[in-house]
């Protein structure tokens, strides 16, 4: 051993992130549902409150709602970014395969969220184009998240 010299190391290291797909999708599921949720309802509050309608005239919220553009159109952009925190969530979890997991996500929010349009009766609640949008933007925000490289 020359006492000049440093020592010989075998030490790798590895900077690529491990693949984890189960948390992928259990993290992008949790964050496009619930925390869209809870935004989406902390907006709700909001306007209702602004506009001064009783909290307990459900009736009346949802003809504010429905005929209220300006908050349509921010429920739509923050359920936007959401959904592309979300996708990025999932992209960093599943480097290499984003889209392929973006898919599966995006299909199993659809999934969950169709029901609860249906039960709730949006689609005769709220106006044609939020619908659309509202589903339009679940597939699209999650991609463009995945595929980010935050």
């Amino acid at each position: 051993m020359d006492a000049y010299q440093p020592p010989n190391s075998d030490l790798t290291i590895n900077n690529k992130r491990p693949f984890k797909p189960v948390k992928a999708v259990l993290y992008g599921l949790s964050i496009a549902f619930f925390l869209t949720t809870i935004v989406s309802t902390i907006v709700f509050v909001a306007l209702g409150i602004i506009n001064g309608v009783d909290m307990g005239n459900e009736d009346a919220l949802n003809t504010l709602f429905a005929s209220n553009p300006l908050f349509l159109f921010i429920d739509i952009a923050l359920t936007g970014g959401i959904l592309y925190f979300a996708g990025s969530v999932v992209g960093k979890h599943t480097r290499g395969k984003e889209i392929k997991y973006a898919i599966i996500v995006s299909a199993l929010l659809l999934i969950i969220i169709t029901p609860l349009f249906v039960l709730t009766e949006s689609f005769s609640t709220y106006p044609m184009w939020y619908n659309l949008s509202s589903f339009i933007i679940i597939p699209v925000g999650i991609y463009f998240g995945a595929k980010s490289k935050i």
